[in-house]
Formats: C-alpha cells, sequence, structure tokens
C-alpha cells in the first residue's frame, strides 16, 4: 500500500471530502492504501452514512473517518471541516438534480487548501449506463437526464458538460 500525503516521513495526513460516500465503497480502498489519509465521509442520506461508518468501523478505520448528512443538498459539509487536500465526488453528481450539480460542485471546489485537487468521475452521455436507463423506461428529463424507477435522479455528462463544471468551480482541465 501507499502512502498518503505525499510520502512518510513524518508528512501530514492526507484529508479528503467524499461528497455521496454511500456504503462506503470509495472510502474503505482510499483507506487501506493509504495510510495517512484522513476521510470526511458525506451523503444526503442518513442510512448511506450510517453504513459507510458501520463498514470503516468494521475494517478498524474508524479514528481516521469523520461523517455526517451534510446541511443541505448543494452544501459539501458543515462548516469547520476544511480545508481539504482532495474532494471526491463519484458517481455524486449525476444524482444532483437541475443545476445544483454545478452549486455542490463549486461549494466543494470552496473547501480544497490552496493547490488542492478536485476528483470527479461520473456517469457519461451515451455511455452503457445511459443507454440501459434510455431503454428501460427511466423517465427523461431532459435529454442528458432522467428519473429512474424509484426516484433517483441520474444526469449524464459530455465532456464539454465536464469542463463546463470545472469552469464554474475554479477548475481547469476537465
Amino acid at each position: 500500500g501507499g502512502e498518503g500525503g505525499g510520502g512518510g516521513g513524518g508528512a501530514a495526513p492526507m484529508r479528503v471530502l467524499e461528497l455521496g460516500c454511500g456504503n462506503g465503497s470509495s472510502v474503505l480502498p482510499l483507506l487501506r492504501g493509504n495510510p495517512l489519509a484522513r476521510v470526511h465521509a458525506t451523503d444526503p442520506s442518513p442510512t448511506a452514512v450510517a453504513d459507510t461508518v458501520r463498514r470503516v468501523e468494521e475494517a478498524g478505520f474508524s479514528d481516521r473517518l469523520t461523517a455526517e448528512v451534510p446541511p443541505g443538498l448543494t452544501r459539501p459539509c458543515s462548516p469547520g471541516h476544511g480545508p481539504f487536500d482532495a474532494v471526491m465526488a463519484l458517481f455524486t453528481l449525476s444524482a444532483i438534480p437541475g443545476g445544483d450539480d454545478a452549486v455542490l460542485l463549486s461549494a466543494a471546489a470552496g473547501e480544497l487548501r490552496p493547490g488542492g485537487v478536485l476528483l470527479l468521475r461520473d456517469c457519461g452521455l451515451y455511455d452503457m449506463r445511459h443507454l440501459r436507463d434510455a431503454a428501460r423506461g427511466a423517465t427523461p428529463v431532459d435529454t442528458a437526464a432522467f428519473l429512474r424507477p424509484g426516484g433517483m435522479h441520474r444526469r449524464y455528462y459530455s465532456l464539454a458538460d465536464v469542463d463546463r463544471l470545472g469552469a464554474a468551480a475554479g477548475r481547469e482541465g476537465g
């Protein structure tokens, strides 16, 4: 396993904010592979936050995790948790309806320390998931977004969309 925070030898812990922690599937590998990483995991679902906390406790990493339901859909975390070295938004923004995805990403970028990085991975326009949603009867919201059975929103991003999100968040190089 590698070390976080730029290496060992007394290096400071790498502080990471995860938006949309879900069941902890991204937090656990990060904590396992980076012994200096400290993660603040957030999700609008109290059940998801509880699942992440439980799984991290079971893995023995609870001393390096804090977690919360954020104070609103467009607020990445409660005040006082930042700044962070990195913000991870993995398959999170696509679940945010309307233009609130850009608002959340911009607010999250504001939680970064100078030189911090924003890691975004999400659903691509015309990828297999997009084509499956279209074929399985998800309700179109517009050409790039669907309301899936069960009520979950899912947006699909083009490279130009990602560039616009990055620019709105004060970042470049989508």
